[in-house]
């Protein structure tokens, strides 16, 4: 390029011709020569300045990549990456940056003004972070739920002007995120509402949406939603840590109903017309509803108690063993054990102990039953009355005993009869007169009898108040003998209405066969938990 300069110059002024002639008029040859040197140098100095000019071009604008003029470089440089072409390379770089993000900035409660106080109103193309909840108000136009009650706001456009077409993303406080768009409707771009994006415990459709969510008391209060199931979320796993009888309105009610994991359930989470709710009560107890519309409102119905007539056909273990293999089976209890069945309008029960469900369980299985057992009995009682440990002596060992006190003992003794477990002493005639005391002896007094006999101990089907903690006693005492223990309600049948409607405080003929049948499915189960107990087991041999 400096080659270039040089020769426009000396074509301008040929052999420097205005000094030749200013040379020649000063005089004489000598004159001439110095006006040659002075042009000379001249033309020096000019080649110099053109080659440092040059340089300085060469660094700034490299050659065309044909080797053409280096002058295509600064028309490339006015063609966008869009292909469009600027009318020069400032305005192209301008605008161009234009279109990346303009805007990053975070802000503060006490610095909020336009257009950062509504968010309708962001920059295009700019991130925004608010230091500060906005969901009271104070900022326009932002989501409200929880999780998103501030964040970091991205607002994009690809045209760069206020179009439809705008995205808004919300990265909440907590990684939850939500967006929204802007897009014409009657020809006017407005935004569309916020939604809420999915993360792992958050899924859509019929999934649920919030898994395995431990309820637990809260200043001895259950928390809101969950102090209500009519309120509860829906498409949510709600887990109850305690019991909900008077903390949780619209729960499950009754003996084995007083706690579970609750399932709420809807196709549409918009709808709670449709919804229904599965409660997976303690035991294994089921209970169901379903919220409708009706008369233009939506209702939940009452809950449903499931009853399991068939339960056998719904868990195969209950098919796993079978009291059959016992050929003569004790029955040491009270009235629930003797078949005491009150007639309507009577005063006293009588025992009809071939009602029992100790009888019916040897009819139906072909075995022979002795009922050590009378109605009003308890443990203390047991000991001396005819029908206890006398006629224990008396009779045949037997090859299974199952055990079924504690209804007397708790009503009729109270808590100041339960005792301790450090009744049940090494020696059992030594043990206190205590319910922990005089159960452990009623065993001892069993194994004494029949030293190759199996024993089950049973829990009641009552719960709540001394019932409760006469049923850890049994589980303890069962525990400490190291014996199987049958949980009646761990059987549907005992918290069923047809279970619980008694006469007179008891059951009835028919129910006494129906509890026959669910402490056989309950021995079945037992056998499978406590195999190695019984794996010694050889009958009469």
């Amino acid at each position: 390029m400096s080659e270039q300069i040089v020769d426009l110059v000396e074509a301008v002024m040929p052999s420097s011709s205005d000094a030749v002639a200013a040379a020649r008029g000063a005089g004489g040859a000598a004159g001439e020569e110095a006006g040659r040197v002075a042009a000379a140098a001249l033309a020096g100095d000019v080649r110099d300045r053109v080659n440092a000019l040059s340089s300085r071009v060469d660094v700034l604008v490299a050659s065309g990549s044909d080797g053409g003029d280096v002058g295509t470089e600064l028309r490339d440089v006015r063609v966008g990456a869009d292909g469009k072409s600027y009318a020069s390379a400032g305005q192209a770089v301008r605008s161009q940056f234009g279109m990346t993000v303009r805007s990053v900035k975070s802000v503060e409660l006490s610095g909020l003004s336009s257009p950062y106080d509504d968010l309708d109103t962001l920059p295009e193309d700019s991130v925004v972070t608010y230091t500060f909840d906005f969901a009271d108000g104070d900022v326009a136009h932002a989501p409200s739920s929880s999780g998103l009650e501030t964040g970091t706001v991205i607002t994009c456009n690809g045209t760069g002007d206020d179009t439809g077409g705008t995205v808004q993303i919300l990265v909440g406080r907590s990684g939850r995120m939500a967006t929204r768009s802007k897009w014409y409707a009657n020809g006017v771009p407005s935004w569309s509402g916020w939604r809420e994006c999915a993360t792992p415990e958050d899924v859509a459709g019929m999934a649920v949406t919030s898994l395995g969510r431990l309820i637990t008391l809260v200043d001895g209060a259950a928390p809101e939603p969950y102090d209500d199931m009519d309120d509860l979320p829906v498409n949510t796993v709600a887990t109850y840590a305690f019991d909900w009888g008077g903390l949780v309105a619209h729960a499950p009610e009754g003996d084995g109903y007083e706690t579970g994991t609750v399932l709420t359930v809807a196709g549409d989470t918009g709808m709670p017309a449709g919804t229904v709710q599965v409660a997976a009560c303690r035991g294994g107890r089921m209970a169901t509803r379903v919220c409708w519309a009706a008369g233009g409102n939506t209702t939940w119905s009452p809950w449903a108690y499931p009853s399991y007539a068939d339960w056998s056909t719904l868990v195969p273990e209950y098919e796993y063993g079978s009291l059959s293999v016992f050929e003569r089976i004790g029955v040491i209890g009270d009235s629930f054990a003797s078949g005491e069945i009150y007639m309507q309008g009577a005063e006293h029960g009588t025992d009809h102990y071939s009602l029992s469900w100790g009888q019916n369980i040897a009819r139906m299985c072909g075995v022979s039953c002795v009922n050590f057992s009378k109605g009003g009995m308890h443990t203390r009682w047991w000991l001396t009355d005819d029908r206890g440990l006398p006629m224990l002596k008396s009779e045949p060992a037997q090859n299974l005993y199952m055990l079924a006190l504690g209804i007397n003992d708790q009503g009729k003794l109270g808590t100041s009869y339960l005792g301790t477990p450090d009744d049940m002493r090494a020696d059992p005639t030594e043990n206190p007169d205590t319910f922990y005391g005089n159960y452990a002896r009623i065993i001892a007094e069993i194994k004494n009898r029949a030293p190759s006999s199996k024993i089950v101990i049973m829990t009641m089907a009552s719960t709540g108040g001394t019932y409760d903690a006469y049923n850890t006693a049994i589980e303890t005492i069962a525990e400490h003998e190291g014996i199987p223990l049958i949980r009646q309600l761990d059987d549907p049948f005992f918290t069923s209405d047809f279970y619980r409607s008694m006469v007179g405080g008891h059951p009835t003929a028919v129910t006494y066969a129906g509890m026959a049948k669910a402490i056989m499915r309950l021995f079945s189960r037992c056998a499978i938990q406590y195999k190695t107990y019984f794996d010694d087991y050889t009958g009469n041999d």
